[in-house]
């Protein structure tokens, strides 16, 4: 029986990525790389799916060990008083630093990202115009994939800015948080398409009170700037450009963390597990679909 191709999208949603890896551990099992035709991330969906991408799957659970506190994916700009930090990045460009996670991605992301079968399209917004950019692993190099996938994953304000030729590129979540057409505007093999969110299909996150910082402040803007756009991107990319085809949206049940930085190892690794758990009940759909043996 010949095997049919999948294509995947990977959400934006900071921390929240965990739960993806969790999927992607449990679907994995069922789908070889060969069977993936195209992968789209936006923000930490695009690091999820480069490092899919790449093959190194086995890789990016290791990252993902690595992430306990908030500290493992930002800093400060100084110590001490966090007025003069946040000074600081005022004239940085950005609240925060965002160099913890661009390290990560200037280390596991490498000539792998262009050598590999599958496309990868990573998305983010041109600051200039407000166009959506994507960065395509086929038609770029190594550095410019870097760029592409550390812009998508920064947060403006919260962090600075990407520059790339004559653009400034920010996180693709404040437009689009879940880049479904991108890949359906390129399919040639798939007849299928997996969504895998980290925010509930229905229902906006729990009322927080944003206490302490702008960075607070501005973590809550982006979930509910999520909760708005998920839905109208997932209804245009299927509903208008992928009608009456095969597609399948694995999301969480339940909510782990109170906001995109409520960074703990606990938090991470309940939301792996949940994304496990969810992502091995399509299991047998997936064996039938593809034509494992």
């Amino acid at each position: 029986m010949k095997r049919k191709k999948v294509s995947i999208v990977l959400s934006g949603g900071s921390i929240k990525g965990a739960f993806q890896v969790g999927v992607l551990n449990a679907l994995m099992q069922v789908i070889k790389y060969e069977d993936i035709e195209i992968i789209a991330g936006t923000s930490v969906g695009n690091i999820n799916g480069a490092m899919l991408a790449q093959k190194n799957l086995g890789r990016l659970n290791e990252v993902w060990d690595e992430i306990k506190k908030p500290k493992d994916m930002m800093k400060k700009w100084v110590f001490g008083i966090p007025l003069i930090s946040q000074i600081v990045g005022f004239f940085k460009g950005g609240l925060y630093s965002f160099s913890p996670m661009e390290k990560i991605i200037n280390k596991e992301i490498t000539n792998a990202i262009l050598d590999t079968d599958i496309k990868f399209y990573s998305c983010s917004i041109n600051m200039v115009n407000g166009d959506k950019i994507y960065g395509f692993n086929h038609a770029l190099d190594v550095s410019s994939m870097k760029k592409f996938i550390t812009a998508s994953s920064s947060m403006a304000p919260a962090f600075k800015p990407i520059r790339y030729a004559d653009m400034w590129l920010t996180d693709g979540g404040c437009k689009e948080p879940v880049p479904v057409k991108v890949v359906v505007d390129n399919i040639k093999k798939s007849k299928l398409i997996i969504i895998i969110l980290t925010r509930p299909i229905k229902g906006f996150p729990s009322i927080i009170n944003p206490k302490g910082n702008l960075y607070n402040v501005a973590a809550r803007n982006v979930d509910f700037l999520f909760d708005e756009v998920f839905d109208n991107d997932i209804k245009l990319g299927l509903g208008t450009h992928w009608k009456n085809k095969k597609y399948l949206i694995i999301a969480p049940d339940k909510k782990v963390f109170k906001d995109s930085f409520d960074i703990t190892e606990q938090n991470v690794e309940e939301s792996r597990n949940d994304g496990y758990r969810i992502g091995t009940k399509e299991l047998s759909f997936l064996k039938k679909w593809i034509g494992r043996k």
